[in-house]
């Protein structure tokens, strides 16, 4: 699939920040996201195969996790 979907689990913010960044460090994506649910879908199409880190960070608590895009 083309999409990252992200589900945000015992909580609803209104908002949060996600982040995509290469293994390099570089940020691809940098999205302050409005929201009134829990879920979120990024589309990665434009990237090429390969381990990415997504961050995602909810009141204060960022959370870290490795992506493998497999096309």
């Amino acid at each position: 699939s083309d999409k990252i979907n992200i589900e945000l689990i015992d909580f609803q913010p209104n908002s949060f920040n996600c982040k995509l960044y290469d293994l390099t460090g570089r940020s691809l994506i940098v999205e302050p996201l409005q929201t009134n649910t829990n879920f979120y879908e990024i589309d990665v199409s434009k990237f090429n195969n390969g381990i990415y880190l997504l961050e995602i960070d909810v009141n204060n608590q960022r959370t870290v996790k490795k992506i493998s895009i497999i096309k």
